[in-house]
């Protein structure tokens, strides 16, 4: 038998607030109170206040948990499915436990060749510059992208 009790307070503060955000990422848009307890002011104020946030929401659309990737007290990284694409979450989360940074980006594999790094770089157009260069006798390479 499984003992529900422990598995359920084995979860980390971060991944409690991930699943508080798919949760949330169905149920929009979400009260102003709700929000203020789950994210820091500054990061509110940086999703342009609750409406910027539940707007946010809707335009992802409702989020559903693929696969935790990585996870520690304080942070927990993910791939979430909304509609048709994938995405990697990274939810931090400050002492007091409320979200204070927030990242959801395309989930694309790794770039297997500078002609694939080419063709990404170029749907963004003229918006995007970079630069790849080697340095030192490690040829350890770096890359620059505004």
């Amino acid at each position: 038998m499984i003992d529900e009790t422990a598995a359920s307070t084995s979860s980390t503060t971060a991944e409690q607030q991930l699943d508080w955000l798919l949760d949330a990422s169905s149920r929009g848009p979400l009260p102003d109170g709700e929000i203020r307890q789950h994210l820091v002011p500054a990061l509110l104020e940086a999703s342009g206040g609750p409406d910027g946030f539940n707007a946010a929401l809707a335009a992802v659309g409702p989020l559903t948990l693929r696969e935790t990737l990585t996870t520690q007290p304080d942070q927990v990284q993910a791939a979430v499915h909304a509609h048709t694409t994938g995405y990697r979450i990274t939810v931090h989360v400050e002492a007091a436990g409320r979200v204070d940074n927030l990242r959801l980006t395309p989930d694309e594999p790794e770039p297997t060749s500078w002609t694939e790094i080419d063709a990404r770089l170029a749907e963004p157009g003229a918006r995007v510059s970079w630069r790849a260069s080697r340095s030192g006798t490690a040829n350890r390479g770096c890359c620059h992208i505004r």
